[in-house]
């Protein structure tokens, strides 16, 4: 679904794909540039928000801090491993966007979490991307990026540790040359 939303609920892979798997944060910082950031808990741990100093002091970075645990009733239904990384966290406040009526793009990366979501709560599954799929929206829709620039994060993705199956990014390199 693309809509004209300017909130995202990432999972930490999003950033750590530009902080660490391809080291290019100006890509990152562009994008946040653009949009309204949501971040958990779990993951603003996970992506050491305190030591980046663009990341802790930019103010489309909305920290929801430890005041409400929107992925608590989650935590029964999923896996260690997801709640671990706090994909729980991330589903429960898409959760409470979508029942409050906030438009936004929840981006999450890994299989088991997103399955839960097409599983369990499908109404969520429209507003669903991961990583690879935002940066396509961000070329093809929002013209944050050339296409030249995307082709160029996608193949430092590909060469880097980022899990994502080589057909997948094949398809959406095709599709980048299309838009």
């Amino acid at each position: 679904m693309i809509n004209e939303s300017h909130n995202i609920i990432a999972d930490s892979s999003f950033y750590l794909c530009f902080l660490d798997d391809i080291n290019t944060p100006d890509f990152l910082y562009r994008i946040i540039d653009r949009f309204d950031f949501y971040i958990t808990p779990l993951v603003e741990r996970e992506i050491q928000i305190e030591k980046n100093k663009f990341l802790k002091d930019n103010k489309r970075m909305i920290r929801i801090g430890n005041y409400i645990d929107f992925g608590e009733i989650l935590k029964p239904f999923l896996s260690k491993k997801i709640i671990d990384k706090g994909e729980h966290e991330v589903i429960g406040l898409g959760y409470h966007f979508f029942k409050i009526g906030l438009p936004f793009y929840l981006v999450i990366d890994d299989d088991e979490a997103r399955e839960f979501v097409k599983k369990n709560l499908n109404p969520l599954f429209s507003f669903l991307h991961g990583t690879i799929g935002l940066i396509r929206l961000c070329c093809c829709h929002f013209k944050i990026f050339s296409n030249a620039e995307t082709i160029a994060i996608f193949n430092k993705i590909e060469n880097s540790k980022f899990r994502i199956s080589k057909d997948i990014l094949q398809k959406i390199k095709s599709d980048i040359e299309r838009c």
